[in-house]
Formats: structure tokens, sequence, C-alpha cells
């Protein structure tokens, strides 16, 4: 069976119309979905960035609180348990934390130049990157407590529990502390008292 050239012409003509409609609703149908993938993928990030802020809000009234309660310590009585708080990055310089019960609490990064926290429980207390300089910890219980990256120059640490603290690079330099003690916490990199450094 033969086919005149107008009728090839027809069916190739045809076909390619066919191909390219099918083309067209196939590039509409992909361009579509990764439109509502965009907008999906948009609106989860606003949706996160709305959530990060509420939560940031919400931390921040929360440090607040933190903030006056610690504040307030010396005058309340009885003494109020702290344990846990966060008080990450605050500035809390020469404060009175004497005998405080802080088990737990979160000061990474703050600034606690010349605080007192004679006798403190800080048992397993985060201190990383904190500012110490001066701070008085005598007799406190610091077991298990991290001052990776901290400065305690000239502070305090006579007769304190340090019963495997972390003072991994932290700088200890002209710091009142017995040797003894020093022999049960964690020394990486740690200016020591008399301005060596740790293995």
């Amino acid at each position: 069976m033969q086919f005149s050239d107008q009728t090839i012409g027809i069916i190739i003509g045809s076909g390619i119309a066919l191909f390219s409609s099918f083309l067209v609703t196939v590039l509409t149908l992909f361009f579509n979905e990764r439109k509502e993938k965009n907008k999906q993928k948009f609106e989860l990030e606003k949706l996160n960035e709305f959530e990060n802020i509420k939560k940031r809000k919400k931390d921040d009234k929360e440090k607040d609180k933190n903030i006056r309660l610690v504040r307030d310590f010396e005058n309340l009585s009885p003494s109020p348990v702290l344990n846990n708080l966060n008080l990450s990055g605050v500035l809390l310089t020469g404060i009175n934390l004497r005998k405080a019960t802080m088990r737990g609490a979160i000061f990474s990064g703050a600034n606690l130049r010349a605080v007192c926290m004679v006798n403190a429980d800080l048992t397993g207390s985060e201190f990383a990157n904190s500012n110490l300089e001066g701070a008085d910890f005598t007799g406190a219980n610091l077991t298990f407590a991290n001052f990776t990256g901290a400065n305690l120059s000239q502070a305090n640490l006579s007769q304190a529990n340090l019963t495997r603290t972390n003072f991994s690079n932290a700088d200890l330099n002209d710091c009142d502390v017995e040797e003894n003690n020093l022999k049960v916490a964690i020394l990486n990199h740690t200016r020591l008292p008399d301005g060596h450094f740790s293995k």
C-alpha cells in the first residue's frame, strides 16, 4: 500500500503536532510540580523561621527571668534550688551565689568575672568559654563541671571538689588551687597556675 507524498506529509505533521502537544503537557506538569515544591519549601522555611523566632523570644524571656532570680538570690529566704538554670552568654559580674545549689546549670559564654560561688554545689554545670577571672569557688563542688576554654585566671579554687572537672584549654594562670586537687581533674592543653601548659 502506497501513500502519496501529501498523505505522508500529513501523517508526519500530525505526529509532530501530537509529540509537541505531549511534550508541552509533560513540561507544564514538570514546571508546575517544581513550582509547587518550591512554594512548599518556601512556606516551610518561613514556618521554621517563625518557630525559631518564637523559640528565641521564649528562651530570652526565660533567661531574663533566670537572671532576675540569680541577682536576687542572696535576698531570698529560704535560698531557692537553681538546678539546670540556663544563663548562657549573660553578664553577671560580681554577683553573690554563696552556697547556691545549681547542679547542671548552663553558664556557657557568660561573663562571671569576680562572681562568688563559695561552697556552691555546681555538679555537672557548664562553664565552657566563660569569663571567670577572679571568681571565688572556695569549697565549691565542681564534680563533672565543664570549664573548657574558660578564663579562670586569678580565680580561687581552694578546697573545691575537682573530681573529673574538665579544664581542657582553660586558663588557670595565677589561680589559687591545691596541686593535689588538680590531679583528679581533666587537664588538656590547660594553662596551669604557674603559667605553664599541661600536655
